[in-house]
């Protein structure tokens, strides 16, 4: 490999304890929180990443959180409500939605499929994966 410098560069220390990890999101366990909702997370130590699937004409209700989120589409479509104001979303859209911020997302005929990042890791969902002895 090239030698990293600038943005690449590797001046930061390893946190203590801490390894690297690939984890296939088809083999990560799902959570589903709401009829319809299909949460696949994969949490870290200061973020969470989670594929969230929405079958068709399903919804992840309109809530807020303490947490950031920010998130794309990766396939299908749906009405996202985000800070008092709805927009159609498509594959490729990105949203973000800064803690306390109200959001929500009523997938489309072909369902919705989005890739969510939370900082930090999403307490509640946290709490569900501990619950279901899936952590």
């Amino acid at each position: 490999m090239v030698e990293s410098s600038g943005y690449f560069g590797s001046a930061t220390a390893r946190a203590e304890g801490v390894g690297g990890r690939f984890a296939p999101i088809d083999s990560q366990p799902t959570i589903t929180p709401s009829p319809g909702v299909h949460l696949q997370p994969v949490p870290g130590a200061r973020l969470l990443l989670c594929r969230v699937t929405i079958d068709p004409h399903c919804e992840a209700p309109v809530h807020t959180h303490e947490e950031e989120q920010m998130g794309i589409v990766v396939s299908g479509s749906g009405d996202f409500h985000l800070d008092g104001a709805t927009r159609r979303v498509g594959p490729g859209d990105t949203y973000h939605a800064p803690p306390g911020v109200d959001h929500g997302l009523r997938a489309g005929p072909e369902g919705c499929v989005v890739i969510d990042v939370f900082s930090p890791p999403r307490a509640a969902l946290m709490e569900m994966i501990e619950a279901a002895g899936k952590g």
